[in-house]
C-alpha cells in the first residue's frame, strides 16, 4: 500500500509539471490571440512580431508539456493509467503571416491560434481531471493504509 501511494504521488508530481506547462501555453496563446486580433485590425509589423513572440513562447511550453507528458505517461502506467496529449502549431502559417502580411494570412493565423488555444485548454482540463482522480485515490489509499495500520496494531496488542 505504501509503495502504491508513492507511485500515486510520483504520478501527481509528474502531472503537475504537465499542468504547469499547459497553463503557461494557454497564457501565451491567449496573449497571441489578443495581439492577433489587434493585427487583424491593422496593427502592422510590430503587433505581428509581438504576436509571433507569444506564439513561439506558447510553442515552447507545448513542447515542454509534450516532453513532460512522456514522464507522466510512464508514471501513470505504473498505476495502470493512461493519457496522450499532442498539440502542434504549424510553422507554415507563421511564415505566411510574417512575409505576406495581409488580412487573409492574419485571419488564417488567428484561426490557428484559436484552434490551438481550444485544444490546449481541453488538454489542460484533461490533465486536471486526471490529477483530481489521482489525488482522490491518494486520499482513499491513505485511509486504507491507516485502517491496515490500526488493525495491525490491534493484532499486535492482543497477542
Amino acid at each position: 500500500m505504501s509503495a502504491f501511494l508513492n507511485e500515486l504521488n510520483e504520478a501527481i508530481s509528474a502531472g503537475n509539471l504537465v499542468d504547469q506547462s499547459l497553463g503557461n501555453a494557454v497564457e501565451f496563446l491567449e496573449k497571441a490571440k489578443g495581439w492577433g486580433t489587434f493585427d487583424l485590425l491593422g496593427g502592422g509589423t510590430i503587433s505581428g512580431a509581438i504576436k509571433h513572440n507569444h506564439i513561439d513562447r506558447a510553442t515552447e511550453y507545448i513542447h515542454q508539456a509534450q516532453s513532460r507528458m512522456r514522464q507522466f505517461q510512464k508514471e501513470l502506467s505504473d498505476i495502470e493509467g493512461e493519457a496522450d496529449i499532442q498539440v502542434n502549431i504549424p510553422g507554415l502559417l507563421k511564415f505566411a503571416d510574417f512575409f505576406f502580411d495581409g488580412l487573409i494570412s492574419d485571419w488564417m493565423v488567428q484561426g490557428r491560434i484559436e484552434e490551438s488555444l481550444d485544444q490546449t485548454k481541453a488538454h489542460h482540463g484533461q490533465i486536471n481531471a486526471i490529477l483530481s482522480d489521482l489525488k482522490g485515490q491518494v486520499t482513499q489509499k491513505r485511509r486504507e493504509l491507516e485502517e491496515i495500520q490500526t488493525e495491525r496494531k490491534k493484532l499486535v496488542e492482543s497477542v
